[in-house]
């Protein structure tokens, strides 16, 4: 039966951890590919004992073949290498951009170890798995403006799990003052509708004035002046509950 993938985006107002919260949050997406850890780790040993096996074999016979024995030994060494490059690739990895746009890569250990993060402009962390096309990030940019965006993408029962664990602990280090972003954004949108509305209104008056007399003029402003106290009303309440839905 052919799995279903799925791929769950979210994005978060801002993300305020240290050191030791970022290796936290790289050691849950860590966590969502165990089971791939462990599988091969069973291949490993499988192949392992059949080589032991095989060798065992060997030298039990009178005279045991050396190109045979060296044969098990490239054989082992391979296996070996194999499995490194396989956990390896199963392991959490941290990039950053400093403010001149380069980039410095390496495991997220490595990383943390040496990397000075008050240069930081973008941090990128990742997790995957070439093998079953399992993948979760998190990026994140060092400014106002920036927000922090969760994202991840396989088949869907992993997806849901690692979803729900990763956000947990994305959660544990959102600031108190996330939602400003959201009201200062909302307000400023706010003013700016309210007052492009007053000055549509002031010139349409202008317009639609000419040429009319006095009591006509005072009616004609009457009814624009409607209309944009409607429209600033409008704008209050996409203000109060666009802030209010923001802070869920």
């Amino acid at each position: 039966m052919r799995k279903t993938s799925l791929r769950l985006d979210r994005d978060y107002g801002a993300w305020a951890g240290t050191r030791q919260d970022l290796l936290a949050l790289g050691r849950v997406m860590e966590a969502q590919f165990n089971d791939e850890r462990e599988r091969v780790l069973q291949a490993y040993e499988d192949e392992k004992n059949l080589l032991d096996q095989e060798e065992a074999e060997l030298l039990t016979e009178e005279e045991a073949s050396e190109s045979a024995l060296e044969r098990i030994k490239h054989q082992r060494q391979s296996a070996e290498e194999t499995k490194d490059r396989r956990l390896n690739g199963l392991r959490a990895v941290l990039e950053v951009t400093d403010r001149e746009n380069e980039d410095t890569r390496d495991a997220i250990d490595d990383m943390l170890d040496e990397y000075e993060f008050q240069q930081a402009h973008r941090v990128y962390l990742s997790c995957e798995s070439w093998e079953t096309s399992r993948r979760c990030s998190i990026r994140a940019s060092n400014s106002w403006v920036g927000e922090v965006n969760l994202s991840v993408s396989g088949d869907t029962p992993w997806v849901r799990s690692a979803f729900g664990a990763i956000e947990k602990e994305v959660r544990k280090r959102r600031p108190w003052w996330t939602f400003l972003r959201h009201m200062i954004s909302y307000f400023s949108i706010t003013i700016a509708v309210a007052f492009g509305t007053a000055l549509a209104v002031s010139a349409l008056i202008t317009v639609t004035s000419w040429g009319h007399t006095p009591q006509d003029r005072h009616a004609i402003a009457g009814r624009f002046t409607r209309t944009s106290i409607h429209a600033r009303a409008i704008s209050c309440i996409q203000l109060v509950t666009g802030t209010y839905f923001s802070r869920l």
